[in-house]
């Protein structure tokens, strides 16, 4: 959001100047000082980063992509991509997130958290394909790929993240509401 605002400059009794007709405020503006020296004005603009106090306001899953695939040996998986944004001015090193992976049916099919020592630079959106895999073992039924594999081929599954914990690189640490 941007704020527009007049700026008036009062030179004597009941006479006004305008100074600048428009003028635009950035959102993270944190204080606009006006001052008038030997008639001339200046305006600073100081921009702040807001207090960041939940995982929401810091990192964002921004895409997730989920696919079937084969190995060069020609063993079957399921890939899970998770790309994030950093919203903050600091370097994340670290993603805990909850993933819930529902058919074209609605029923859950996968649910997991993951610890992601991903590193984020500073408003950075992530673009590589870092993907969390789950293999097909043909000797074992019941494991997450048998109930995940035809829902990632036909591209029906639904995935819903959630941010649970964001690590920064000088120490602090964010967890969700």
């Amino acid at each position: 959001m941007t704020f527009l605002i007049a700026i008036m400059l009062f030179v004597g009794l009941g006479s006004a100047a305008i100074i600048h007709e428009k003028i635009y405020i950035p959102e993270k503006a944190s204080a606009i000082e006006i001052t008038d020296v030997d008639a001339t004005s200046a305006i600073k603009i100081t921009d702040y980063e807001k207090p960041i106090k939940y995982v929401e306001e810091a990192v964002v899953v921004w895409d997730t992509t989920f696919y079937l695939s084969e190995t060069s040996y020609g063993r079957k998986y399921v890939g899970l991509t998770f790309r994030y944004k950093n919203l903050t001015q600091k370097k994340v090193t670290g993603v805990k997130v909850f993933v819930s992976i529902t058919n074209s049916f609605g029923k859950i099919i996968y649910t997991g958290t993951f610890e992601d020592e991903v590193v984020l630079e500073p408003s950075e959106t992530q673009k590589n394909s870092d993907s969390w895999i789950w293999e097909d073992n043909r000797f074992i039924d019941g494991e997450p790929f048998d109930y995940m594999w035809k829902s990632a081929k036909n591209g029906t599954a639904k995935i819903k993240c959630k941010i649970l914990k964001v690590i920064f690189e000088d120490g602090t640490i964010l967890k969700a509401r």
